[in-house]
């Protein structure tokens, strides 16, 4: 059948009208449409809070609590109760009024195996998830309570979220998470692929051993944190877990031929140069020094990899922490190697393929999650590409980077030197006792002259800001993304400084034709006199 005058009421939030309409014929309160709807699920997917407690209050009154329970529980035809419909809108109050009358409403799952958790978590709504996990945390709940598709988690749409609501959620789990099923024992996978080394730390918190966990592919989580190129993650997971750099994964590999095979070789240098601080020195060497000895299944170590990428560089290793065994005709290919050697600008630019930290799963995944359907269907993989997606962003040469980021410095500078004299030395300053040049020191132009310099000189001064911050970034793109910045920064200074140069042109002229005039006026005065 179709929407009774109960559904359209409740869907528009007419209580009034609605509690005529119950006092005169409470059965309509079980009415379902075509859809298999019932009031209520008109109530809680619009959010209507007064009307949901209008439709309790009556169900309640004429039925019991008993009924009411059922009346709430009543599924769809996508197999979801109110609880579902109020959770996928994010409808807080009413999520939270729905739980109280029913906790049991959290533990029942619609057809794709979703549990209203799973919604609220996906929506990114701390507000709604923390509502629902402190009641749940007084009640024996079963994995249907955080139940998702395709064997995934409230966990797993957390983890892509932010910190605090992976915090919430992992309040749910007593038992280890390395003991769960496969899916949610690679969750650790899927945050070192993001770079989230907040959320890791709670999950190692948790449970250590996720760290040793494989996946598919016989991967480690240190291995996907390499691959993108996330240094904290991979400071973290061998702080926790001191071994986990050891592991190998399917083809026998450790993450030293990972970084070189997805040319991410700078953060073997970031690993050496900052992570001594942290790790363990005579740990970290014999460690370091282990790795770049072993070899894969097919017999080559790091350095073989190494020297099959075009313009390597071997500057960023540590040297006196190499120590390899010379076996018989590996020498010269080593020798070779460690012969090349280019700049550090130059292995930051030709060999920085790292990507961004954002936490942007979609980014790292070709497009696997690119829209929030794929999160509520639980597409997610857990194979990260270790190349650029779509054909990454061409790198520019280190000597263009250098040329630009020069060329920007000295501009910047020259700018910031000249606006800042002209602020002490503005037109018509040198006649102040003349009446002409008193009243020209009000007009336009010397306004426009006075905001033109300025922010020529606070432009100037943060693209030279921009340009030091950049130095010192061990990532190509994001570096090369700050030259650029600072560039499109300081072509809006100079134009600002121009302005400015044209307001005092004006102003000049301006001054010295009043003053023209009072000399005139004064001579024709004395004249007369």
């Amino acid at each position: 059948m179709e929407d009774t005058i109960l559904h359209i009421l409740s869907a528009n939030g007419h209580e009034n009208l609605l509690s005529k309409i119950c006092t005169k014929d409470s059965s309509l309160l079980k009415a379902r449409n075509v859809r298999n709807e019932t009031p209520f699920h008109h109530a809680a997917r619009f959010g209507h809070l007064n009307t949901i407690l209008k439709l309790i209050e009556f169900a309640k009154s004429e039925f019991g609590e008993a009924e009411l329970k059922e009346l709430l529980r009543q599924k769809n035809c996508l197999g979801e109760t109110t609880l579902h419909e109020a959770a996928r809108h994010g409808h807080g109050a009413v999520v939270s009024t729905l739980m109280e009358e029913d906790l049991e409403l959290a533990g029942l799952v619609n057809n794709d195996y979703v549990s209203p958790l799973y919604l609220a978590t996906a929506r990114g709504s701390l507000y709604m998830v923390h509502n629902m996990v402190a009641k749940m945390l007084n009640h024996e709940i079963t994995p249907a309570f955080y139940s998702g598709p395709k064997e995934l988690t409230a966990l797993h749409a957390a983890v892509l979220q932010y910190p605090e609501l992976t915090g919430e959620v992992v309040q749910l789990y007593p038992e280890p998470l390395g003991k769960g099923t496969d899916e949610t024992r690679r969750t650790l996978h899927l945050v070192a692929s993001t770079g989230n080394h907040k959320i890791a730390k709670l999950l190692l918190d948790k449970d250590r051993s996720l760290a040793y966990i494989k996946d598919s592919d016989g991967s480690f989580p240190v291995h996907a944190a390499v691959r993108m190129g996330h240094v904290k993650m991979i400071v973290l997971l061998l702080q926790r877990c001191p071994d986990s750099g050891q592991l190998l994964d399917g083809n026998g590999r450790n993450f030293l031929h990972i970084a070189m095979e997805a040319k991410n070789s700078y953060i073997i240098f970031k690993l050496l140069k900052k992570s001594k601080k942290k790790l363990s020195n005579s740990h970290w060497k014999k460690m370091f020094n282990k790795m770049l000895n072993t070899m894969d299944n097919n017999g080559d170590t790091p350095i073989h990899i190494a020297q099959n990428m075009d313009k390597m560089s071997l500057t960023a290793f540590d040297i006196s922490v190499i120590q390899l065994r010379k076996s018989a005709g590996k020498t010269k290919i080593l020798n070779g190697a460690l012969r090349r050697r280019d700049t550090l600008d130059e292995f930051y630019i030709q060999n920085g393929g790292a990507r961004f930290s954002t936490g942007l799963f979609q980014y790292y995944t070709k497009g696997q999650m690119s829209s929030e359907t794929n999160l509520f269907r639980g597409a997610i993989q857990d194979h990260i590409s270790a190349t650029d997606p779509g054909g990454a962003k061409k790198k520019i040469s280190s000597e263009s980077l250098i040329a630009k980021a020069q060329l920007v410095g000295l501009g910047s500078v020259l700018i910031v030197t000249v606006t800042f004299a002209a602020v002490f030395s503005p037109p018509g300053s040198d006649y102040p006792d003349t009446y002409y040049s008193q009243a020209i020191l009000r007009v336009f132009a010397l306004r426009a002259f006075v905001a033109a310099d300025c922010l020529a000189f606070f432009l100037s001064f943060l693209s030279t800001m921009v340009l030091i911050y950049s130095s010192n970034d061990e990532n190509s793109d994001r570096m090369e993304s700050n030259v650029v910045m600072s560039m499109n920064i300081f072509t809006i200074a100079a134009k600002c400084m121009v302005m400015a140069l044209v307001s005092e042109s004006i102003q000049y002229g301006a001054t010295c034709e009043g003053v023209q005039v009072e000399k005139t006026t004064t001579e024709t005065r004395s004249i007369w006199s």
